[in-house]
């Protein structure tokens, strides 16, 4: 039993040490160089493990958002950025556009 839970802890261990290797400044730093007054980001959501990221943001209009999913698929450390849904906030004057996208989180630059 203490075997197991040794090899238990260690196995964490190596997940976490996996997940602490990735290059997780040159992903914020692309998602950084890629804002812009008409995109607010609510909330980023990696999954270190399955290498995507799903990035639930606000766009000022339809055109907005679709301008910021062409940049993030031109992007080198995205691909696969697909569209998971989107809906008009009608409560607010402004009706701005709120979306979930959804990309594979490229990590060939990760230390090894």
């Amino acid at each position: 039993a203490e075997t197991r839970a040794q090899q238990a802890a260690l196995a964490e261990m190596q997940r976490l040490s996996a997940q602490l290797s990735l290059p997780w400044e040159r992903l914020f730093g692309t998602l950084e160089a890629l804002a812009n007054d008409d995109i607010a980001l609510l909330s980023l959501t990696p999954d270190a493990r399955k290498q995507q990221l799903r990035i639930t943001a606000e766009a000022r209009d339809l055109a907005a958002m679709l301008a910021y999913h062409r940049s993030l698929e031109d992007s080198d450390d995205l691909r696969d950025v697909a569209l998971v849904n989107h809906e008009i906030v009608s409560e607010v004057p402004e009706r701005p556009v709120r979306f979930n996208l959804t990309a594979t989180w490229m990590v060939q630059h990760a230390k090894p």
